[in-house]
């Protein structure tokens, strides 16, 4: 009966898997962290890598373009950085070129070009031009669990485009184990009461 009522118990629980829930909100590192969050926004919960030898086609790279659109309009998304949105610089025949590194026509764009770039390279888009980040952050961490679906779902449909295609960061890490450690709880619960009720 104890083992019952204390299953019941687990079932109405409610945990928080955030890191921040394992720091004191009076630490010297949680006040850092906020007066850097402060300073500069919320550091970015989610990456999506997405990877294909032919990248650098001009189907593909309408792909990505499209992947960023889709990501942008997602509720609660603040900001999605990628080849898409963030500025590259370039001489081009001895002119000044300013701009995202993928934007317009993607016939005409090169991602080869822009992985010329040190500041894009490693960071954005690989050095052989085969692999391309985006990274994504949300507004606040109430969304998180719901926007991780979402953004699982876009992963899976940009495989159809690309052959590789994952999601990491904090979003998914937390919307996969946040179940696990509530069935380890559900199962490691009644025996702890049940040992405890032997011993007494």
């Amino acid at each position: 009966m104890l083992c019952g009522f204390s299953v019941i118990g687990i079932l109405r629980l409610k945990t928080d898997f955030r890191s921040q829930s394992l720091v004191a909100t009076d630490s010297s590192a949680e006040i850092d962290a906020q007066l850097a969050k402060a300073t500069f926004g919320r550091p970015p919960t989610a990456v999506i890598f997405v990877g294909d030898p032919q990248l650098d086609t001009p189907g593909s790279r309408k792909a990505l373009i499209d992947l960023h659109a889709e990501l942008t309009r997602v509720p609660g998304v603040d900001d999605v950085e990628s080849i898409v949105s963030i500025p590259d610089v370039r001489d081009e025949g001895g002119m000044l070129h300013t701009g995202p590194a993928l934007s317009g026509d993607p016939a005409e764009q090169s991602l080869t070009l822009a992985a010329e770039n040190p500041l894009l390279r490693g960071a954005f888009i690989s050095e052989d031009a085969t692999a391309t980040a985006f990274i994504v952050t949300t507004r606040d961490r109430t969304s998180d669990k719901s926007i991780a679906k979402v953004l699982e779902k876009i992963v899976l449909d940009a495989r159809e485009d690309f052959s590789e295609a994952y999601l990491l960061g904090s979003i998914p890490i937390q919307a996969s184990v946040a179940p696990l450690l509530l069935k380890d709880l559900i199962r490691a619960l009644p025996v702890a009461v049940l040992s405890l009720f032997l011993v007494l």
